[in-house]
């Protein structure tokens, strides 16, 4: 059950305070209050936009809720292999799309592949994500497809929605270094 809130925010020369009180639900006439204080941090902040990758060397779309669906399966056998989950990027031929494969391992469980079909564009490549960070971000997508850009193996990748500018929304994906066979 949701009730109003009031919220002020103060600011003094190092931190601000957050004050939020509402009437509680649980006596009559009885008020929570919650304060929140955080300091303000005098610094640089580095410059993120140095990680995001300038360029691509292969394009991959796919829809969204297949691919969602294919990285929760695979996670389920990445668990004990530190959550890694390897994807092959193979661009397509003329007659046929692309492939995204999916591949995941476990001592225990054996085995996951799952091929999706995906528009790819540029070069054939082979990539490993955290599936945990892989489900977040597509997670917070709402549309139909998204594009997944990738440059190497040991270098980051970018996702967003189809049809989305950089600006708009842009999600930076870091590729894991899987341990020697």
């Amino acid at each position: 059950q949701e009730r109003p809130v009031q919220v002020t925010v103060t600011q003094a020369r190092n931190q601000i305070l957050f004050r939020v009180w509402g009437k509680g639900g649980e006596a009559r006439g009885a008020y929570h209050q919650v304060d929140l204080v955080s300091q303000l941090i005098d610094a640089k902040f580095p410059d993120y936009r140095a990680i995001i990758p300038k360029t691509h060397n292969t394009r991959t779309v796919v829809f969204k809720d297949a691919l969602l669906q294919a990285v929760r399966v695979a996670h389920l056998f990445a668990r004990d292999n530190a959550n890694i989950v390897r994807l092959k990027i193979q661009p397509g031929n003329g007659e046929h799309q692309g492939i995204l494969e999916l591949l995941a391992s476990s001592t225990e469980m054996g085995d996951n592949v799952n091929r999706l079909d995906a528009m790819v564009e540029g070069d054939e490549l082979e990539i490993t994500f955290n599936a945990r960070y892989l489900i977040e971000v597509l997670s917070q997508i709402d549309e139909a497809q998204v594009v997944l850009e990738t440059t190497q193996p040991n270098r980051p990748g970018t996702i967003r929605p189809l049809g989305m500018g950089l600006e708009e929304f842009l999600h930076v994906v870091m590729p894991m270094h899987p341990p020697a066979r």
